[in-house]
Formats: C-alpha cells, structure tokens, sequence
C-alpha cells in the first residue's frame, strides 16, 4: 500500500524512498528534496509506497536518485552513492534546458516505465545465465567424475583440485546448483549409472560396484537400497519381470 499521508506535511521530508513494483522486477528509487503536489499526486495515483529515511551512506538496493531541482541540490548524498547510480533532476516547467542537465517532470512516469522494463530484461538475462551457468558447471563436473569413475582414492579433495577449485568454493557450488553435498550428489550420479548397468549388462554387483568406484560391495548395496528402496538384484530382476528389454 502506498502511504496515504501523501497530502500531510510528511511527505515534505527531503529523502524519501520510491519503491516500484513491475510484474518482474522492482524500482527503488532515491528522492531528494520536497515533494510537489505533482509528484505527490503521482504516487498517490500509482499506488506507490514511500517513506522518508535518513541520508543514505550506501544502499546498492537504489537503482537511481530523483533530485527536485527546483528546490534543492544532491549534495547531501554520499559521493559514493552519486558516483555508482544515476542521478536524474527534474523541474516542473514543460520546458527543460538541455544545458542544465535536467527533465520536466511530465517525462518521469516514461522514465520510470522504461526503467522497470530495462531491469525485468536484465533479471531475465540474470537468470538464463545462471541456469547456462549451473549446465556447465555440472557439465563439467560429471565429465570429470565419468574420468576418474574407477578411481577408489576419490575424495571432494581431490575431485575439487580437478575442477580446479578450492573444497569450499566446489561445495558451496555443488550445493547452489543441486541443493545436495558433493557427496550426495556423487552417490546420487554413480547409483544412476548403476541401474542403467544392471539393466543393460549381466555384470555381477561386485563388478559395477567396483567399476563405479564404490569403497565396497557393501557400501553400494546398501546405498542402493537407501535410495531406490531395493538391493540391485532386486532392481534388475524387476526391471527383466517387467519387461522393459
């Protein structure tokens, strides 16, 4: 909800903050100065919530400081804060100077609409990198562990140093990307190679087993069973009963 004191003397607190929402993304605006009837009307109509704050330090939530420029300056802002987001001085003349580095007010309801939709693009854009991003990483990953599949000395040392990554930069990979542990996540990928072993080879368990880098027949087993609820032969007996070959 918008705050509904638009009208009141609150809304003539020198900072305020803006917040936008759009259907995908939302606008956080930085507004310095007194707010005129215009632009109180503005956030009243659009429903927009506001409130005042103390002068902000720092805050890389903002996306762009709206400065009154009829009645004041950004000087009270922190350089630092001016330097990493646009600022953007309006007046309410029709009648802009190019000169002066300032709009009329009637263009900030564009402006804002257009910044709404630039910063829905580039969450979308966000988004399908990250996802890229975990196809490669995992890529890799399975890449490396079908390599080394055998090799009974494995360990999330070892298989970090491969992907070359230190341990707690690969589990805290591994687990953003799977939601599981490096461990889990090797279990997880070996048992499934082995059922596709049981259903298409007449290999013995201690062999895939043994093929999969497993510490022990015993371990698989029982693995196994935690996983999918039935030892290996059962899984391959019933997968033959069934009649999937």
């Amino acid at each position: 909800m918008a705050s509904h004191d638009s009208l009141s003397g609150e809304l003539s607190d020198p900072i305020r903050i803006f917040n936008i929402s759009g259907k995908q993304a939302q606008l956080k605006i930085l507004h310095v100065g007194v707010l005129s009837t215009s632009m109180k009307f503005y956030l009243i109509r659009n429903n927009i919530q506001n409130y005042p704050i103390v002068t902000p330090q720092s805050d890389y939530d903002i996306d762009m400081i709206l400065v009154n420029g009829e009645e004041t300056d950004y000087k009270s802002i922190s350089k630092t804060l001016v330097n990493i987001r646009p600022v953007v001085r309006y007046i309410h003349s029709k009648y802009a100077d190019p000169k002066k580095e300032v709009i009329p007010f009637v263009l900030i309801p564009i402006l804002v609409k257009y910044l709404i939709k630039l910063k829905e693009s580039l969450n979308t854009m966000s988004r399908r990198l990250a996802f890229d991003t975990a196809d490669r990483f995992l890529h890799r990953l399975t890449a490396t562990i079908d390599e080394h599949l055998d090799d009974h000395t494995m360990s999330i040392k070892k298989l970090s140093n491969l992907v070359f990554m230190s341990r707690s930069a690969f589990t805290k990979k591994v687990k953003e990307f799977t939601g599981l542990k490096p461990t889990e996540f090797i279990n997880q990928y070996k048992v499934e190679k082995s059922k596709h072993l049981l259903s298409v080879t007449n290999w013995q368990i201690g062999r895939i087993s043994d093929q999969l880098g497993f510490c022990s027949q015993q371990y698989y087993c029982r693995l196994f069973k935690k996983m999918e609820g039935v030892n290996p032969s059962e899984f391959r007996k019933n997968y033959r009963n069934s009649g999937a070959i």
